[in-house]
């Protein structure tokens, strides 16, 4: 990985800047531009910081650069469905700083996600089938009917993520973390979940969700199951349901 070199930078807003980590494959220090975020979370800037970022052409599926500023700067035509969809598929980003982006129904098929600070990240609708996000950390990102088939998720920090209507048909979630996770409406046939936390996690209404993937699961403590489901742990995984810190 590579930083910013340490100078005394500053954002439009004369707030300080926040040093952003990107892979040495994408430039690193070559852009001084992409190598900050502002703190304040403005969503201009980090526009900015985005778009300079995925300006380098090391980033596959983003031959017009403009048309993806465009994109980024008409929020309302995105929501709305109007704007063109953000391609990221097969991009390497690795570990990068994503922390609170705005990128609904964006293309991440097959992207390298590993290790990567998505926090707070805006991802609804996003298309994600095969992304590789082990250990990425996703604490209350908003992942609302996202397409995550096949996705590679181990040791992945979803913590308090919203989740609901989501497809992880297939996809890999060992030992990740889903405390207070909404799963609501979740489709989990085929997921793998051994060594998942999930504790205070909402599956009521998960589909194609079985007592064979729960019961590999690290814990179910307070999470809310449908009635047949939670009987089920009751009588054959009771343990499941205890405190797991004590």
């Amino acid at each position: 990985m590579q930083t910013c070199p340490d100078r005394p930078y500053q954002c439009k807003l004369g707030f300080p800047m926040k040093r952003l980590q990107i892979p040495s494959d994408l430039g690193g220090t070559s852009r001084e531009e992409s190598a900050l975020i502002c703190r304040t979370g403005s969503s201009a800037l980090r526009r900015e910081t985005v778009s300079a970022l995925l300006a380098h052409p090391g980033v596959p599926g983003l031959s017009d650069v403009r048309s993806i500023n465009r994109n980024l700067s008409q929020k309302s035509n995105i929501r709305e469905g109007e704007g063109q969809s953000l391609n990221l598929s097969g991009a390497n980003l690795r570990g990068a700083y994503l922390e609170g982006a705005w990128l609904q129904e964006i293309d991440l098929r097959h992207t390298q996600l590993q290790s990567a600070d998505l926090r707070f990240a805006e991802l609804q609708r996003a298309h994600a089938p095969g992304a590789q996000l082990q250990e990425a950390l996703l604490w209350d990102a908003l992942l609302e009917r996202a397409d995550l088939t096949g996705a590679q998720l181990q040791g992945a920090m979803l913590i308090g993520a919203q989740l609901q209507g989501a497809d992880l048909r297939g996809a890999r979630l060992q030992e990740a973390m889903l405390n207070d996770a909404q799963l609501q409406g979740v489709i989990f046939l085929d997921a793998q979940l051994a060594g998942a936390d999930l504790a205070d996690a909402q599956l009521i209404g998960a589909r194609d969700l079985t007592i064979e993937q729960l019961s590999a699961v690290e814990t179910l403590y307070k999470a809310a199951l449908d009635a047949p489901l939670r009987k089920q742990i009751e009588q054959r995984y009771p343990h499941l349901l205890d405190a797991p810190y004590d």
